[in-house]
């Protein structure tokens, strides 16, 4: 009996200690897991610590029911707040926030507390201690319990006020970028490092239709004709590179519009979009002031190649070899055979004159012939006084000319006739020669045959030299001194006895002397034979002569010409 007793006894023991054993060991579980999870948790705030820290985000846990809020130090400085310092829980972001934001803020707020979104997400300004304001962006998410009451808020905010400034003063730039390029430039591009296209800013599309391309998926290849735009992408990357700002000029072919000349300027900028830097680049078209640049590049060219033969011809002590130099460097060159061609302009349309034709237009108009006619190969042209002068080099004149002076005379008149119909021309072709002098000789001869045209039969607008006969004579210089009173002499009385009464007796006594018979002279004056005869008379009385002696007549005739040469003061 005792024995039964003791066993049970012993057996009760052993099951309480088993159990004992299997609760101990399932605490010994419990706790091993809940060490697992504790350690878990640990490493997990620690990771979201570490995650805050860099993040510089402040961290916040808000117990809506028991209203205990947790948050670390990092929430409170962003709020302007030292950790040990109070702030108010804000139940309402609103009471933080810019009154510009305010009321966008206190929708979104709004529709986040009764379950319209997923979480409560949006930037805004939020006032510090000091009163100031500092963007931030602040996401977070309310849980709801039993009819959508928040029972808990949990969230981050971080301080994004450096960044928004950067946004605001990339933005501003752009801006000003854009304004800048309207301003002063034809168009501008953003570009990257890869030749993307990220802004465009055009100005004159109507002129320039590569404008037209968006930024975008675009590049500088779909932009910029292919021609140019690997010089253009090679100069982004070498300021992207050096970081320095490039500039140089490209000719540009342009479809409807031609071959354009830029000035190209490009900048490194000190923000990049996709991780790529970026440039600005603006084109500003100068075509028009390369052709006006042009234009007085020749105009200065003309003068002083004017001023250099001119020298030559009027100077000959001042002709020294450092001049020789100069002159070889304009590519005058006086070497070979040569000749001169002395033009002069007259305006037949007087009218021209008097509806706003001026002095200056006629210049104008010879600036204009002699930049042309310096086109033409072999001929050096250049202004001489009133007159253009042309030298032209037998050995680089184009062939149809090389055998004949008075063809090449007869296209330059045609020449200047196609472009100013109004024009008179004249040109005195002087003979060939050779070297510096013989340079000066065929100007002179030039220049003689063209102050002899009206002095020519018919009036004649090439004249060459050769073809002056006894006239060659009269034009000497050194005859010149003695003519005026030879003319004044001979004719004198005839030509103020017309200038008084109103006649022309010096016209009908040049045709008497042209002609054969009398009766000849009434032909060619359309008038009666006795009027003729009775002019003859009269002139006669006049001048005290008798026409019908040979020695006369030559007389007469020679004073006749030197006077239509103007020659007389």
């Amino acid at each position: 009996m005792e024995m039964d007793k003791s066993y049970r006894m012993m057996e009760m023991l052993r099951k309480r200690q088993s159990r004992l054993l299997n609760r101990i060991r399932a605490l010994q579980n419990e706790l091993s897991k809940i060490t697992r999870m504790q350690k878990a948790y640990e490493q997990e705030s620690c990771r979201l610590q570490t995650i805050a820290e860099i993040t510089k985000a402040g961290i916040w846990d808000w117990d809506v029911v028991n209203q205990v809020f947790y948050h670390n130090s990092r929430w409170k400085e962003i709020f302007g707040y030292e950790s040990h310092e109070q702030i108010v829980i804000p139940d309402d972001w609103s009471i933080y926030c810019h009154p510009a934001e305010k009321e966008s803020l206190q929708r979104i707020q709004e529709e986040h507390l009764q379950g319209n979104t997923d979480f409560f997400k949006m930037d805004f300004r939020l006032k510090q201690r000091d009163h100031s304001y500092r963007w931030v962006r602040v996401c977070s998410r309310a849980f709801f319990y039993q009819h959508k009451q928040p029972v808990r808020w949990i969230g981050a905010i971080v301080d994004i006020h450096d960044s928004k400034m950067r946004e605001k003063w990339t933005k501003e730039r752009k801006s000003l970028l854009k304004d800048f390029v309207s301003a002063i430039s034809d168009a501008g591009y953003i570009f990257d490092e890869s030749g993307n296209c990220v802004e465009n800013f055009s100005n004159r599309k109507e002129r320039l239709p590569f404008c037209e391309s968006r930024e975008g998926d675009k590049t500088i290849f779909d932009i910029i004709p292919s021609a140019q735009a690997k010089q253009i992408y090679e100069n982004i990357s070498r300021v992207i590179a050096t970081q320095t700002t490039g500039r140089f000029t490209l000719n540009i072919n342009l479809p409807a519009v031609g071959r354009r000349t830029f000035i190209i300027r490009i900048t490194p900028m000190d923000y990049q979009t996709g991780g790529k830097k970026t440039v600005a680049m603006i084109l500003l078209d100068v075509t028009e002031q390369e052709k006006s640049r042009y234009m007085l590049q020749v105009a200065y060219e003309a003068r002083r190649r004017s001023e250099l033969l001119n020298e030559f011809l009027y100077e000959e002590h001042s002709v020294t070899e450092e001049k020789m130099v100069h002159a070889s460097n304009m590519g005058l060159e006086f070497t070979g055979f040569l000749f001169c061609l002395v033009i002069t302009i007259e305006v037949q349309n007087k009218d021209f004159l008097n509806h706003g034709g001026t002095y200056i237009d006629i210049q104008a108009i010879k600036d204009e012939i002699i930049d042309d006619l310096q086109g033409i190969n072999g001929c050096t042209t250049w202004r001489n006084r009133n007159q253009i002068g042309v030298l032209c080099r037998i050995t680089a004149l184009d062939q149809p000319f090389v055998n004949s002076t008075m063809e090449l005379a007869q296209y330059i008149k045609q020449r200047i006739g196609d472009h100013h119909e109004d024009l008179r021309v004249t040109i005195g072709v002087g003979e060939i020669h050779n070297g510096l002098a013989g340079f000066r000789e065929s100007f002179q001869q030039a220049l003689e045959a063209n102050m002899a045209s009206s002095c020519v039969e018919g009036n004649g607008e090439i004249i060459h030299y050769k073809d002056l006969g006894i006239l060659q004579l009269f034009l000497d210089q050194g005859t010149r001194s003695r003519t005026a009173a030879f003319v004044r002499d001979t004719i004198g009385k005839l030509i103020k006895y017309d200038t008084d009464k109103g006649t022309d007796y010096l016209t009908t006594l040049e045709m008497i002397l042209q002609s054969q018979s009398l009766k000849e002279t009434a032909n060619r004056l359309f008038l009666h034979h006795n009027t003729v005869v009775f002019r003859k008379h009269r002139i006669e009385a006049i001048l005290g002569v008798s026409i019908s002696h040979f020695e006369t007549k030559l007389t007469l005739a020679t004073a006749i010409k030197l006077y239509r040469l103007n020659l007389p003061k």
